[in-house]
C-alpha cells in the first residue's frame, strides 16, 4: 500500500520478489566495484548511513518489529529520504543473508558519485591503500583513518571491493564519514603531482624509521599489498620510505595494525588538524 507522498510500505511474502532478487544478487556479488548499490545489515549502520548523507533507495525491515517501527526515529529519517520500505518474516531474511541471526534491517544504497577529493589545503592528510585483498584489514583501516582526522582515504589496484558488507561491519560506521574513492596509477600520479604532496611510504626493509620522521603535509600515507607491500611504480614516487622498529622476532606487523601505527604517529604531530 502507499503510505504518502514520500515512500512505499509493502510487505513481502515470497523469495521470488524481484526487491528480494535484488538483495540477493548485490549480496552474492558483494555489491562490486562497478554496481551502482550496494547492500548493508542493521540498525546502527543505517544511522550511520543517513546521518552522512548516502541514499538509502529501498529498506527491508523484520515484520516482529513493525508496530514499533513506526514510532521508530529511523521511520521519520528514512520518509524524507523517499525510501521504499518493505517488511518481510525473519526466515526470508535468514535465507536472503544466509545466516541464522540476521539483524532486522537490510538496506540498498545508491553509491556517491565524484568521491574524489576536491578542496586540498596546506594541512590535507590522506592516505593510499595499493592491493590490499582482505576487506577486514580495509574496514579496520578505515576506521583507525576516520578516528585520527585523515581527510581522505585513496584505494589503488587491486584492492577488495571497499562497498563490501565485511568492509562495512569492519570499519565499525567509519565507512559512511571518512571520504574514500577508487583511483588509478595514473590519476593518483597526476593528482599528487597538482597538489604537491609530500608522499610517505611504508616497508619493513627501509632504514628509516617512522618516530624519527619529521612529518610534512599535505601528506599521503601509501600502504602497499599484505605480503609484497608497495609496488615499485608508487614507491619510486615517494619522497620517503619508513619502517616501524620492532623487537622480537617478527619482521612485519598485520597491514591493518601497522597502518594504525603511522596514523598515530601523524596524530601526534598534528593533533589540532581538521
Amino acid at each position: 500500500m502507499k503510505h504518502n507522498k514520500l515512500g512505499n510500505i509493502l510487505t513481502l511474502n515470497s523469495l521470488s520478489n524481484p526487491l528480494l532478487k535484488s538483495f540477493k544478487k548485490l549480496i552474492r556479488k558483494n555489491s562490486k566495484k562497478n554496481d551502482l548499490n550496494f547492500v548493508a545489515e542493521g540498525e546502527f549502520f543505517l544511522n550511520e548511513a543517513i546521518s552522512n548523507n548516502w541514499q538509502v533507495s529501498d529498506l527491508l525491515c523484520n515484520i516482529k518489529i513493525k508496530e514499533s517501527f513506526f514510532n521508530n526515529e529511523i521511520y521519520n529519517r528514512v520518509l524524507k529520504m523517499d525510501t521504499n520500505i518493505y517488511f518481510a518474516d525473519y526466515k526470508i531474511f535468514q535465507k536472503v543473508l544466509k545466516k541464522d541471526n540476521p539483524q532486522d534491517f537490510l538496506f540498498i544504497i545508491r553509491k556517491k558519485e565524484n568521491l574524489n577529493p576536491k578542496k586540498i589545503n596546506k594541512t590535507y592528510l590522506s592516505i593510499v591503500l595499493e592491493n590490499i585483498k582482505d576487506p577486514g584489514n580495509i574496514g579496520t583501516i578505515f576506521r583507525t583513518a576516520e578516528s585520527f582526522g585523515i581527510n581522505h582515504c585513496f584505494l589503488l589496484g587491486e584492492t577488495a571491493n571497499p562497498y563490501s558488507m565485511e568492509v562495512i561491519r569492519a570499519s565499525t560506521g567509519a565507512f559512511f564519514s571518512l571520504g574514500f574513492s577508487l583511483i588509478s596509477m595514473m590519476d593518483l600520479l597526476g593528482w599528487i603531482k597538482k597538489n604537491n604532496i609530500n608522499v610517505i611510504g611504508t616497508s619493513p626493509t627501509s632504514s628509516v624509521l617512522h618516530e624519527n620522521y619529521m612529518w610534512k603535509t599535505p601528506l599521503l600515507l601509501a600502504i602497499g599489498n599484505e605480503k609484497n607491500g608497495l609496488t615499485d611504480i608508487l614507491k619510486s614516487n615517494c619522497n620517503q620510505v619508513l619502517k616501524i622498529s620492532t623487537k622480537g622476532k617478527t619482521k612485519s606487523l598485520n597491514v591493518a595494525i601497522a597502518s594504525g601505527i603511522f596514523m598515530e604517529s601523524i596524530y601526534r604531530k598534528y593533533p589540532n588538524l581538521n
